[in-house]
């Protein structure tokens, strides 16, 4: 009797959600919970006492069939479960076993792995748009490599096509380059010898 009392004791303890179902007339009915699964549903579990589990997961199919297996092929029964809590409301992801115990015991316990399962969809979300942006920035990439045909004279480039092309247009179509234009100095004094001059006058003498 001591031991049966202190396996209750033990039973009642354990900080993990745990559930008893037993078979009666076909039915699984909920016949016990643990301190842990009464405190997990805001102390509203003992509306569900003595429920059978199509009430209880009457929407929720994937519960039932789990249920299912577990009681016709007596065996553990594995679901990562993402559903509503019947007791809150609540919209938890939940690591699900339930173990079957002869001869007409179902023990029901649930890890909740919200947070967990949130960060993931987070990071996942994080690496998916990441990736896009990746993939975004190589496609704007263009390299240039090869030999160039260009012209000794005008410094034309000859593209694909044959077609002869400026040095700015070429550059622009074929990489990320853009130009702005000015003029050098030696231009200047060239072309443009007056301004050259003037703008060489007043700068200031050291």
């Amino acid at each position: 009797m001591a031991a049966q009392i202190s396996c209750s004791d033990i039973y009642k303890k354990i900080p993990v959600p745990t559930y008893i179902w037993q078979i009666l007339s076909g039915d699984m009915v909920l016949i016990d919970y643990n301190d842990a699964a009464l405190e997990y549903s805001g102390q509203k579990l003992v509306e569900l006492l003595h429920k059978t589990a199509e009430e209880v997961y009457n929407d929720q199919p994937c519960v039932l069939e789990a249920m299912e297996e577990c009681f016709l092929k007596k065996v553990s029964v594995h679901r990562e479960i993402i559903m509503p809590l019947r007791t809150t409301g609540k919209v938890r992801c939940l690591n699900s076993t339930w173990t079957w115990i002869d001869p007409d015991l179902i023990l029901f316990h649930a890890q909740d792995h919200t947070a967990v399962k949130q960060a993931q969809l987070l990071l996942e979300d994080m690496v998916t748009q990441k990736t896009k942006e990746l993939k975004k920035a190589l496609d704007e990439i263009k390299v240039l490599r090869g030999i160039l045909p260009i012209c000794m004279y005008c410094k034309g480039i000859r593209d694909e096509e044959g077609a002869w092309k400026s040095l700015e247009d070429y550059l622009e179509e074929y990489s990320d380059v853009k130009f702005t234009h000015g003029i050098c100095e030696k231009c200047m004094k060239e072309n443009f010898p007056e301004e050259y001059y003037e703008i060489e006058r007043k700068k200031p003498q050291n």
